[in-house]
């Protein structure tokens, strides 16, 4: 409490024995302008790591579903749709909940920037029509735990064979911006 005696009395006071004072508050205490300059300037080390822009502005981080893998059954029946999910942005991001098909998935991924992921995103049924047309990609970014979606529409390629028809997943496009959520 040293600190705020002093912006209370003017006297200088130190700390107490084993009391450490927030960053802010020593360099206020070292002759900076104030506290709350203090802390803009911290905030200010997260430009040049991919969170914020030169100007200050907050980046926001891509992930994407690069391709998709269906896999039928001989049949044509039943689905699993496999996605390579790809980090674009320089931040190392967590997959949290990826959701298609009315289906989550909590991968809890870490992905390096540049780097991909393989996951199961869809088990069941094969889809008889082209009603769902979103899939949705969570992820937060590792450094300052900012949580961020990634809508992506589902294009299909209608197939018929001796059992019905249906729909199979084709490609998956990235649908921006990327939602601060």
């Amino acid at each position: 409490m040293g600190w705020l005696s002093k912006l209370l009395t003017g006297e200088e006071a130190s700390p107490t024995r084993g009391e450490v004072l927030p960053s802010a508050v020593q360099s206020w205490q070292e002759g900076n302008s104030s506290p709350a300059a203090a802390s803009t300037a911290n905030s200010t080390s997260d430009v040049g790591n991919g969170l914020k822009s030169a100007d200050g502005q907050k980046v926001i981080p891509e992930v994407e579903i690069e391709r998709v893998e269906p896999h039928l059954s001989g049949d044509g029946r039943h689905l699993e749709l496999w996605a390579h999910i790809k980090n674009h942005s320089a931040a190392e991001v967590e997959i949290t909940r990826v959701n298609c098909f009315g289906q989550h998935s909590m991968p809890g991924r870490f992905l390096k920037s540049g780097e991909t992921y393989e996951i199961r995103i869809y088990a069941g049924d094969t889809p008889q029509n082209n009603a769902a047309h979103k899939c949705e990609v969570q992820f937060k970014v590792v450094m300052n735990g900012d949580y961020f979606q990634a809508d992506h529409e589902i294009r299909y390629q209608y197939e018929k064979n001796e059992h019905g028809s249906f729909y199979i997943p084709e490609e998956m496009e990235l649908i921006r911006p990327i939602r601060d959520i």
